[in-house]
């Protein structure tokens, strides 16, 4: 992005001697944005604290936060000279931001006074990665913040709903002028590479007028299935955004309505689903989204992993709303306490927390397309194998030809998350957890699920909270991003 390009609020630059230039620069530039961007959003819960009258403190922390954001951003655009964004830099601003904005976003909680710093930056990030991990655990719980704290329950929604689709694509939403390969480095930065309208701003503005639709539409139906109308607010914007924060002890379970959680099944898979796809529901072009790889392995794996479950269970109702949660990453629960499941069932929730769901969905871990891809490579290079090395044997994912690269590449994520995830279930199991137990949780947390066997609470160690906070940012970011911004501080140390 050069320096001449200007946004609303856009600030007057300061003579070239005293502005910070070249990456930093750029950077910095970047991150100011995003503060301010985040400044006005935080401000968005002084609205419910004054409705439901949550005290005179609440809303001054909100306000605080707010002001510093505002101010921190300011200051990091007044002197700092952005150059041209180019896919490096922009995965380094990606990574960055999401992680100024969790401990920004961590602020309210332990200025109102509710979580200590170590817990409430454990909360901002599964906030904003939609992860759905708390720290308001039992024995006391989240339903105490009813009481005076309101703002604060919408605050941990509001983190979710906004993460789910990525603030760096709500700010390239509202940008009012942009230069198209800046939007489309940061674009791709988040995790997302579809193209749904022509340029990248209009996409990312689809992509979030589909997702408010969505919302409203959820929030009515829940209300009309019997649910209060704040709680489904609350869960409408935390089921869609697959995030998985409840403003109750037990989740769903709370509620023991069929009718309820057959309304957040539709809302959970919605948040799944690729919102290319979503396009062609809306286009009704059925035959299109039934057909789509994607599709078909989510239902697939839905199908199998339910009936084994509920073979294990015996509860078709339990086993099919955790798989469908699991798989979708939301984290919603309808088992009062998975902590009790054998080894099998914990497994068979472990194997969809990886998986994950769409590419460009709400949803993180592998993705579907990615396990669509390894599962058929496997078939096409036995195929290979049997024919003379002359032949040529294209490898198709739908009506797609995959490239060789694109194996390579789908392969290499694959390692290096699994990796990843075995690294830090092994520090979980080094503090005296299960395998089990330790996989669960951290594949939850790096696919940025939240459904928990009761290891994710404050009496956690401060290792075990930083590994966690550490899986729920790469998974998140799909690891690059973070590995170029580690490579980027080991070059210049």
């Amino acid at each position: 992005m050069k320096s001449g390009t200007f946004y609303v609020g856009e600030i007057a630059p300061l003579k070239d001697d005293r502005m910070i230039k070249g990456d930093a620069g750029t950077t910095l530039h970047y991150i100011g944005l995003m503060l301010q961007l985040f400044g006005v959003l935080v401000a968005i819960p002084i609205i419910v604290a004054l409705y439901f009258k949550d005290g005179f403190y609440v809303i001054v922390s909100f306000l605080t936060v707010s002001m510093l954001s505002l101010l921190v951003g300011y200051i990091l655009r007044k002197f700092s000279s952005p150059e041209e964004l180019n896919l490096r830099r922009a995965m380094v601003i990606s990574a960055i931001t999401w992680i100024t904005l969790a401990t920004f976003g961590a602020l309210p909680y332990n200025l109102c006074g509710v979580l200590p710093l170590e817990d409430a930056l454990f909360e901002g990030m599964s906030g904003f990665t939609g992860t759905g991990l708390t720290m308001f655990s039992s024995p006391i719980g989240i339903e105490w913040l009813a009481s005076g704290y309101q703002s604060i329950l919408f605050w941990r929604s509001l983190t979710q709903w906004i993460g789910g689709v990525g603030v760096i694509v709500l700010f390239i939403a509202i940008m009012v002028h942009g230069v198209g390969g800046a939007a489309r480095g940061l674009y791709t930065a988040e995790g997302r590479a579809e193209r749904i309208e022509p340029s990248i701003i209009n996409t990312a503005r689809w992509i979030w007028k589909i997702y408010v639709a969505y919302t409203f539409i959820g929030i009515i139906l829940l209300w009309v299935l019997g649910m209060p109308l704040w709680d489904s607010i609350n869960h409408t914007m935390t089921g869609l955004a697959t995030g998985g924060f409840s403003i109750k002890n037990l989740s769903i379970a709370s509620y023991d309505s069929v009718a309820v959680e057959l309304m957040l099944i539709p809302i959970m898979v919605f948040g799944a689903i690729s919102f290319a796809l979503h396009k062609k529901l809306i286009e009704l072009n059925f035959r299109e989204f039934i057909r789509s790889p994607e599709i078909i392995l989510m239902f697939s794996t839905l199908f199998v992993l339910t009936i084994l479950l509920t073979v294990e269970l015996q509860n078709f109702r339990i086993a099919s709303f955790n798989v469908i949660s699991a798989l979708t990453g939301t984290g919603f629960t309808n088992a009062k306490n998975m902590a009790q499941w054998s080894d099998f069932s914990k497994i068979l929730i472990t194997i969809p927390m990886i998986m994950g769901g769409g590419y460009g969905s709400t949803s993180s871990a592998l993705k579907l397309i990615r396990c669509v891809i390894l599962l058929k490579s496997i078939i096409w290079l036995v195929k290979k194998d049997f024919l003379p090395r002359s032949a040529i044997v294209p490898l198709k994912v739908g009506r797609t030809v995959i490239k060789e690269e694109e194996i390579t590449m789908a392969g290499l994520y694959a390692f290096v998350y699994l990796f990843i995830l075995t690294l830090c279930a092994t520090i979980f199991m080094a503090h005296g957890h299960s395998m089990a137990n330790s996989f669960f949780v951290i594949a939850s947390a790096q696919g940025n699920v939240g459904l928990s066997v009761g290891l994710a609470t404050p009496n956690l160690m401060i290792v075990e909270k930083i590994t966690l906070i550490l899986a729920m940012w790469m998974g998140r970011l799909e690891i690059f991003p973070v590995m170029i911004l580690l490579a980027n501080i080991v070059k210049r140390s």
